[in-house]
C-alpha cells in the first residue's frame, strides 16, 4: 500500500482535497513572492554604476596611460592579456578602456596590443638570429598562423621577408602608437 492510499483510507472523505488546498495556498504565493523580487535582487541596476569617463578628452589620457602601462611592464608578451586584467590595473571599466581605443584609434583591443607584440617581434627580427617560431612565442603571440597573418597585415611582408630587408634597415623599425596617440590628440 503507499503512502497516499493509507492517508486517504485513515482520514475521513474531503480531508485530502482540505491538505492539498490548504498547504497549496501558502506554497503559490511563496512561489509568486519569490519571482517578483528574484529579478530586483540579481538585476545590474542594483550595483554601484561606474564613474562616466568623457570620451573625447579622456580618450587620449587614458591611451596614454594605456600605453605606459604596456611599455613598462611589457603586459604585450603575455599571451592571456585581457582587456579586463588592464583595465583593473589602470583602475577603469573594462569597457572605457575597450571604448577609448576603439575611438581614438580606430582598432579593437586584440589589433592594439598585437601592435606592440609586432613591433617587440620586428625587433627581434632585425636585431637577432632566432627562428621566427621562437620569436612568435617570445612576443606574446599563441599561434604562429595568426602571427604570421598580423605580421603581413601590419608591414605587408612576411617576417622572413622583413628579416632579409631589414638588416640595412634596423633602426626603421616601426613604434607600436606613440605617433598614433599624438595623431588622436590633434585631430
Amino acid at each position: 500500500m503507499s503512502a497516499a492510499t493509507f492517508i486517504l483510507r485513515s482520514n475521513p472523505p474531503g480531508y485530502a482535497s482540505q491538505l492539498i488546498s490548504y498547504g497549496t495556498i501558502p506554497m503559490v504565493f511563496l512561489l509568486l513572492a519569490t519571482l517578483i523580487t528574484l529579478p530586483m535582487v540579481f538585476s545590474r541596476s542594483s550595483a554601484a554604476p561606474y564613474p562616466k569617463v568623457a570620451p573625447e578628452t579622456d580618450d587620449a589620457e587614458l591611451l596614454t596611460r594605456l600605453e605606459n602601462l604596456m611599455e613598462k611592464h611589457q603586459l604585450y608578451l603575455e599571451p592571456n592579456i585581457t582587456v579586463q586584467r588592464l583595465a583593473r590595473r589602470l583602475s577603469v571599466p573594462a569597457r572605457d578602456v575597450s571604448a577609448a581605443v576603439n575611438r581614438a584609434q580606430g582598432m579593437n583591443m586584440s589589433q592594439f596590443v598585437n601592435r606592440f607584440r609586432l613591433a617587440h617581434a620586428a625587433r627581434l627580427l632585425a636585431d637577432t638570429d632566432q627562428s621566427v617560431t621562437e620569436i612568435t612565442t617570445q612576443s606574446g603571440f599563441m599561434s604562429r598562423s595568426n602571427f604570421y597573418r598580423e605580421f603581413r597585415r601590419v608591414y605587408g611582408q612576411a617576417p622572413i621577408e622583413y628579416r632579409a630587408s631589414g638588416k640595412q634597415r634596423s633602426d626603421a623599425v616601426v613604434q607600436p602608437l606613440k605617433s598614433d596617440v599624438t595623431w588622436a590628440q590633434s585631430s
